[in-house]
């Protein structure tokens, strides 16, 4: 009966990805040590008040009503995708792209503190 609540939170990440425009950077942690900063990731959004949901190979931290950061394991990266509605203009998406990333890599810094990893100066953007 557990998987039920993780089917249902990637029916509904694909939802919210499909219906949204994303951008994607590249973590500076392998995929072999990825899953141990969840837990930090974790108490840091919490502790910011900020709504988490886990997965097995992802971290989901909901950043405002309209974005998300999704930590996520794929393939062989470890990659932070920054996702927003699709409600906003062009200027005003690349603005909330601005702020969010700023957040979401706010969350990661603190996060890679408490676990005792050294956060790069920045993430390269990759674009999908």
């Amino acid at each position: 009966m557990k998987r039920i609540p993780w089917i249902i939170a990637g029916l509904l990440l694909t939802l919210a990805v499909g219906c949204g425009s994303f951008k994607t950077y590249r973590l500076p942690v392998g995929v072999v040590n990825a899953r141990a900063t969840f837990p930090a990731i974790k108490y840091v959004a919490k502790s910011m008040g900020l709504q988490v949901a886990e997965l097995e190979d992802a971290l989901h931290v909901r950043l405002d009503e309209t974005a998300w950061v999704y930590y996520s394991i794929q393939n062989d990266e470890y990659n932070m995708v920054l996702h927003i509605d699709d409600d906003l203009g062009e200027s005003e998406r690349e603005t909330k792209f601005s702020s969010i990333r700023l957040r979401a890599e706010e969350v990661w810094n603190a996060a890679m503190e408490i676990k005792g990893f050294a956060p790069p100066p920045s993430c390269a953007l990759i674009i999908r």
